[in-house]
């Protein structure tokens, strides 16, 4: 909280964004090299969990958390879970305004967002690393330019 009162909201979120592409790209790799079928089954669950929310226009920043955080378990590599962790509430903070935006936001709005987990969670089930990869730098990225480019931050 020091940081976004010394850098403003938007430098920090930037940077935030920055640093899941790099990690959450590699996690995504990796899990489609190593998940199981069990890993796999509580990506999807929680991807169910977060199109619920989202459908009935009550995104769960949970929801979408664990999300991301059974695609960092699915790695094998329980570093990617402690750095998650240890960024959850900076990570927290970015799923909470890009979740007020896709509640405001139209239908379409919401279907994107969805298809871009949904997307990763294919790659991921197809062992497809690089598309699993670049699924999740995709998704990060449509999130920063969606907050960004609604909060006109440059």
């Amino acid at each position: 909280r020091d940081l976004v009162r010394s850098r403003g909201l938007g430098d920090v979120y930037k940077r935030q964004m920055e640093a899941r592409i790099t990690i959450e790209k590699a996690t995504a790799h990796m899990a489609a090299q190593r998940a199981s079928p069990k890993d796999i089954a509580r990506i999807e669950a929680a991807l169910q969990t977060l199109e619920a929310s989202m459908q009935a226009r009550n995104p769960s920043f949970d929801a979408d958390y664990q999300f991301h955080r059974a695609i960092a378990a699915a790695s094998g590599n329980e570093v990617f879970l402690q750095m998650l962790d240890c960024a959850r509430e900076s990570i927290e903070q970015g799923i909470d305004v890009a979740q007020k935006l896709t509640r405001q936001g139209s239908q379409a709005r919401i279907d994107v967002v969805i298809n871009e987990h949904r997307q990763i969670l294919e790659a991921i089930r197809a062992g497809d690393s690089e598309a699993a990869g670049v699924s999740m730098a995709y998704h990060l990225l449509q999130a920063r330019a969606r907050i960004t480019d609604h909060a006109g931050i440059a």
